[in-house]
């Protein structure tokens, strides 16, 4: 069973995109009725559940889902089947051990956790509340890194497709899960509306064990014939030390950067309430403004995010080869190819969000306080338009293995972002979080790329030319809305729906000015291999 050497890393990295994507997507939708069950002010639990949550499930998962793709691309490419299974044996008995450790340690020191996060300057009534939202996600904590061992086997598989319909199937039925026990116990019931809150919070574990079953099934087809490989092999490169400890080489570097990787959302949950109150005692709108920076709009700004993840999840096995045959053009091919398409894709849907950010968040959440949260969705459209870079070049730093330089930077990136958060919060208010964002952010971008450069002498000046116009065709973007503005036209005014029909028209415009000023440069032809022209040539043929 020999691995497909024709799929594209560009094509596996779309396809893992889309597959978040329509992930991303489904969890936009379920945000307005969820917030209408829960009420804006019981959200804020929802955030710090997901801000711990991801924290614990980093430890849990401690990098090995992607040491599996690594190394079952490895054995696979080799011809190993009896080391695949080895390494499947392994792998899972090893997350399903770390998940059930820390839920156990969430569970016992949930009530410590929340008065931590919280600080001691809320009631007792938000620390019970938190403390209960803990307990309940504890159980995705030990389900999830058990699911993200199947995952990864699959990524190493280069089997995308399977992989990006696990995480569409998981949203769907986390969603599904979520609105219809809401529904019964807030709207049927009359129950208090944090039972939305609690019920949200438990449709992670739902969710990831009906994934997990799915993938149990998947196993029959793409599994079985490993098995048969591995009956008949006669003998193994690998024995059981030797892959545990190959799984230790790959994961612990991946588990510190990724981590360390998540420092802006750990230093917010340690920092943001202690930062705010030196500045004001109004609990009510500090939860609020946490949980606009940590959830509402991290909700919105999905396409940056989701680009960087399905392209890491791509670019491992395939990096990975290059690497291991020593192909320094390919690797330069691939590091420019991906930075090219990811920031195209990017920015324009980073600018769309900045540009419509108060009728975005006012369609998306309704409301009193939309002009707020389109102010905070603003500054953090400027900081996704950096996350759809960081974890690329992350992800190229480790698997060029530069792990040392990697993690070095992103200790940086972290100490940039503590010793900043507060004197920036205190200077600017709570904009102040996301300030230090961006500064992290672009100091390690820059890092990053420096020593890129400096290793395979990757001329970055055509890079550059072609984000100029980038930028030049999003002056473009931004004529269109100053057009808007001087006509007078008012979105919010006219109710959500009247709103929500504007802005899918306005983005579509948006959209189409920046891709026909970027196919008059030509970029839309070096990055997705067809210019308007071409297209709307085929699309004509097919209409006649």
């Amino acid at each position: 069973m020999k691995p497909n050497k024709n799929r594209s890393m560009i094509a596996g990295g779309l396809t893992s995109s889309a597959g978040m994507f329509i992930s991303k997507a489904l969890g936009i939708l379920y945000v307005t009725p969820f917030q209408q069950m829960a009420t804006e002010a019981n959200v804020s639990y929802y955030a710090y559940a997901y801000s711990v949550y991801d924290v614990m499930l980093q430890i849990s998962l401690a990098g090995i889902p992607f040491a599996i793709a690594a190394l079952v691309a490895k054995y696979m490419a080799k011809e190993d089947y009896v080391t695949v299974v080895l390494i499947r044996k392994i792998s899972t008995g090893i997350l399903a051990f770390m998940g059930f450790v820390t839920a156990l340690l969430l569970l016992v020191f949930a009530e410590p956790i929340a008065r931590f996060v919280l600080t001691e300057d809320v009631s007792a009534v938000s620390i019970e509340k938190t403390k209960s939202v803990l307990i309940i996600i504890s159980l995705a904590v030990f389900l999830v890194p058990v699911l993200g061992s199947f995952r990864g086997f699959y990524q190493g598989l280069k089997d995308m497709s399977t992989y990006a319909f696990s995480q569409v199937l998981e949203q769907l039925s986390r969603i599904l899960f979520l609105l219809s026990m809401g529904f019964l116990f807030v709207v049927v019931f009359q129950k208090d509306s944090m039972w939305a809150v609690y019920f949200a919070v438990g449709s992670a574990g739902f969710s990831a064990l009906l994934s997990i079953i799915h993938l149990l099934f998947i196993d029959k087809r793409a599994y079985q014939p490993i098995l048969e490989g591995a009956s008949i092999q006669t003998s193994a490169s690998a024995d059981s030390t030797l892959v545990i400890k190959e799984l230790l080489y790959f994961s612990v570097p991946y588990f510190l950067s990724t981590l360390l990787g998540n420092s802006v959302s750990i230093v917010n949950l340690m920092l943001f309430n202690r930062s705010m109150f030196l500045i004001s005692q109004d609990e009510v709108m500090i939860k609020l403004l946490y949980s606009m920076i940590s959830y509402n709009t991290i909700k919105l700004t999905i396409i940056p995010t989701v680009l960087a993840s399905g392209f890491s999840v791509a670019l491992i096995p395939f990096m990975s080869a290059a690497f291991a045959e020593n192909n320094t053009v390919l690797i330069r091919k691939y590091i420019k190819d991906i930075l090219l398409t990811i920031t195209y894709i990017a920015l324009p849907f980073s600018v769309i969000f900045i540009l419509f950010a108060p009728e975005i968040y006012y369609v998306m959440y309704g409301g009193t306080n939309y002009y707020l949260g389109g102010l905070v969705l603003s500054y953090n459209s400027l900081y996704a338009l950096l996350t759809a870079v960081s974890p690329i070049l992350l992800s190229m730093m480790m698997v060029l293995r530069f792990r040392k330089r990697a993690l070095m930077i992103l200790v940086v990136g972290l100490i940039v972002k503590a010793i900043s958060m507060t004197p920036l919060i205190m200077l600017t208010g709570f904009a102040g979080a996301i300030y230090s964002n961006i500064l992290a952010g672009g100091v390690m971008i820059g890092l990053n790329l420096a020593h890129i450069h400096a290793h395979y002498r990757i001329n970055f000046r055509v890079f550059l030319r072609q984000l100029l116009l980038m930028m030049v065709a999003s002056l473009g973007m931004l004529m269109f809305r100053f057009a808007l503005y001087l006509l007078q036209i008012d979105l919010i005014t006219h109710g959500r729906l009247v709103s929500l029909i504007g802005i899918g028209v306005f983005t579509v415009v948006t959209l189409m000015i920046y891709f026909m000023i970027t196919d008059t440069f030509g970029l839309m032809e070096q990055v997705l291999k067809f210019n308007l022209k071409t297209l709307v040539r085929k699309v004509m043929r097919r209409a006649t």
